[in-house]
């Protein structure tokens, strides 16, 4: 069984987004990481790529936390972050079906 942590360092811009300058922000640093195991055989069929890509996101979506839809600054760190986190965690799996399902499935969403 092996063992990815999804997630990235977050960079909490709490004082930009409540309407402060840039300059007068202090961002903190925060890393929130999601545990994934798996077992790297299973990565040999299309099925098993798939269910890993489901829990990568799943993962992301967790290691990202929540936002307000209504927030359209939260929603585009959100965004950000979700995306990084995947491409991070299937860059570090580094198998050619997952890299595959993952260039596929980023052609086939709008932009």
């Amino acid at each position: 069984m092996t063992t990815l942590n999804v997630g990235l360092a977050i960079l909490a811009l709490g004082a930009l987004a409540s309407g402060s300058t840039l300059a007068a922000a202090s961002p903190q640093m925060n890393v929130r990481t999601v545990t994934v195991r798996y077992a790297p055989a299973a990565l040999d069929s299309n099925e098993g790529a798939q269910k890993l890509y489901r829990r990568i996101q799943a993962a992301a979506r967790q290691a990202c936390g929540d936002w307000d839809p209504r927030d359209i600054v939260h929603y585009f760190l959100f965004k950000g972050c979700y995306q990084s986190a995947v491409d991070t965690a299937v860059a570090k799996v580094d198998a050619t079906r997952l890299t595959a399902l993952h260039r596929k499935t980023q052609h086939a969403s709008p932009g």
